[in-house]
């Protein structure tokens, strides 16, 4: 059978208010899975890269992926 993916990616900006909102919207559009981009700025560039600032700004720390995990369920 096939499952339906909810691509949230940077959909959020970097904020979890959103972000939550777009896990939850994704379920209520029938999403069986919720996929997200995650990295650390500091592994992906060099702080000198164009568009470091943009990667940090879209990081979660680990309690906030806690309950955007916590709400994909």
């Amino acid at each position: 059978m096939a499952k339906i993916i909810a691509e949230i990616a940077g959909g959020h900006e970097g904020h979890l208010d959103r972000c939550l909102a777009l896990v939850d919207a994704a379920g209520k559009a029938g999403a069986d899975i919720v996929k997200f981009q995650f990295y650390k700025a500091d592994e992906l560039c060099e702080p000198t890269h164009p568009d470091y600032l943009l990667f940090k700004k879209l990081e979660f720390n680990l309690s906030d992926w806690q309950r955007i995990f916590e709400c994909s369920r």
